[in-house]
């Protein structure tokens, strides 16, 4: 598979950056945001990374306190690093 330069840079980038990391949970979605990757979470690891029930991130999401997206319209739920980021500020 060829890619583009660009993308190899982006990539490059990312996994530096994943890799720079500690145990820090909110680290590789502050890092995604500060290099531009398109890397999203599903509920369960927005979950996971904030020490909240699964439950809860569905229920923020159905009330909009969180923000995610359906991937191809009607597939699974997806929360992009700068909207958890913005979702653990406002809690």
């Amino acid at each position: 598979m060829k890619l583009s330069k660009s993308t190899r840079a982006t990539l490059a980038e990312l996994l530096a950056a994943l890799l720079a990391q500690d145990d820090d949970k909110s680290a590789p979605a502050q890092q995604a945001v500060a290099t531009g990757a398109r890397y999203s979470f599903s509920p369960k690891e927005v979950a996971e990374r904030n020490g909240v029930s699964k439950s809860l991130v569905y229920r923020d999401i159905a009330s909009g306190k969180l923000k995610a997206k359906r991937v191809g319209g009607d597939g699974p739920l997806r929360v992009m690093p700068e909207d958890e980021a913005e979702y653990i500020a406002g809690r």
